[in-house]
Formats: C-alpha cells, structure tokens, sequence
C-alpha cells in the first residue's frame, strides 16, 4: 500500500487539503515543491484524484526526518520522475538530511539522485554517491 493510501486517515474529511499544514506558508510551500496543481489546494482530500492525493500525501509527509515508503508508486513514469526531481530539489534546499525514500523504480532512484543507496537486491550493500550539478553522478557504488 503506498504511502498516500496510509496517510487518507490522517485527512480530516470536512477540511481542505492547505488546513492539514501548520501553516498557509508551510502549505504553499510545500505543495508547491511537489508540484499540486493550486486548484486542488482548497480542495478536501476525498475530492482529489489518486494522482493528486499522492502528491499531496507526500507534501504533508515531507520534512527532515521523513521517511516515505513506496514513493510515488500510484504515479505513472513521467509523472513519478517529475516529482521525484522536484522533491529531491525541494529536499536539499531545505537542507534536509534525513529524509528517507523507499522505492522499487529504477526510474525514480534515478531522478531522486539519493547521497545514499540501499539496495534488498544487492545483498544488502550501502553505497554513497556524489553528483555533480546537474545530478549526473560523479562517482558512486563504493561501499561502505
């Protein structure tokens, strides 16, 4: 189940999608970062689409000691990998650097450009990446 699906019980039916934030700012902000298009913003959860309530469940899910499984699992490939730019974007200029992402898209790794990897198919290993700045990796797969 993905994360967005576990998060629908913290919704407050009666409440717009910007009443879930601790703040206007924090809302826009955020919703921003994950790309929610503003006329779902004043929206209640239940009235959004699948593709909208993941992305505003990973918006109210972001901070910098989240951890997100199954990140944008109900998102097709386009759209997973837009938002995975945007919220690895979104993510660094927050300085934020313990945000955990679980994932089994290649795609989405990929776009997420992690400093860290974790792979259950790899035996397990931990590897650490540098990027340059356009993303691209400078170097990578070491263990540690």
């Amino acid at each position: 189940r993905s994360i967005y699906i576990r998060l629908l019980a913290r919704w407050r039916e009666d409440a717009t999608v910007v009443a879930h934030f601790a703040s206007a700012a924090d809302a826009a902000e955020r919703l921003d970062a994950v790309g929610l298009p503003r006329s779902a913003w004043l929206r209640a959860p239940r009235h959004l689409c699948e593709a909208e309530r993941a992305l505003a469940s990973t918006a109210l899910a972001l901070g910098p000691d989240a951890v997100i499984d199954e990140f944008a699992t109900a998102l097709d490939e386009a759209a997973g990998v837009a938002l995975a730019r945007r919220v690895a974007r979104f993510v660094r200029a927050q300085q934020w650097n313990g945000v955990v992402v679980a994932t089994t898209r290649t795609d989405i790794e990929l776009a997420l450009a992690p400093d860290w990897r974790f792979s259950t198919a790899e035996r397990g290993d931990f590897c650490r990446f540098e990027y340059d700045d356009e993303g691209a990796a400078l170097a990578g797969g070491d263990d540690e």
